[in-house]
């Protein structure tokens, strides 16, 4: 391919090109932090089956992501919607155990760098989470043809991927301060996985009103 041909491609399909490209990054962070997660815990049973759910569910979206972003299918937006129920369950779940154990007051023990990183942490998933219910929504009406604003879906998307940015960004950092053991490849795959397929999401949702 002429390098004039290629450039002008990328020119005007950039969004369709880095979506495949970050979901692509994301599929492949996720195969090495399970087999990193599989090593690790080959001789407990239970850790193995209590983590390996959500690999399975985070599997299935990447591909589904992956595969709609080639070839152009509906697939791919079964595969967000996917995603983002994923990380509404993982939100929501958070808050809710915090919630129930007390641990908004342990959020502000410990040292100021370890209070900013927790209050920090908490605000973004609770605005992750009520941005994120929006957005599955108005992502689903969309779809079917009973929401036909694309600038507010895009606006929600692109909020959206801030605070999963920011959140998972957090997750290394806080799980150092507040668990020093914490393996580092798991502590980092994981996070970088999930904000690579949040950033593809972004993009392929700004398509939905263009063909590139």
């Amino acid at each position: 391919m002429r390098s004039g041909l290629f450039f002008q491609k990328l020119k005007y399909h950039y969004k369709r090109y880095l979506s495949i490209l970050f979901a692509s990054i994301g599929l492949a962070l996720l195969v090495g932090a399970f087999t990193y997660f599989a090593i690790l815990n080959h001789n407990d049973g239970y850790a193995m089956f209590a983590g390996v759910w959500n690999y399975v569910i985070l599997f299935v979206s990447f591909i589904f992501i992956l595969v709609g972003s080639i070839k152009g299918t509906g697939l791919v937006y079964s595969g967000i919607l996917i995603f983002l129920f994923y990380l509404l369950w993982d939100f929501g779940y958070y808050i809710l155990t915090l919630t129930m154990n007390g641990g908004f007051l342990m959020i502000f023990q410990g040292s100021w760098y370890s209070i900013l990183l927790n209050v920090g942490y908490v605000a973004c998933a609770i605005a992750a989470l009520v941005v994120g219910i929006f957005l599955y929504i108005r992502l689903r009406q969309f779809i079917i043809g009973r929401y036909s604003s694309y600038v507010g879906l895009r606006t929600l998307a692109l909020i959206f991927m801030i605070l999963v940015i920011v959140t998972y960004g957090f997750r290394p950092a806080l799980l150092f301060v507040n668990a020093p053991s914490a393996d580092v490849f798991i502590a980092i795959l994981d996070p970088l996985a999930i904000i690579s397929e949040a950033v593809s999401t972004f993009f392929i949702i700004t398509r939905l009103k263009s063909s590139y």
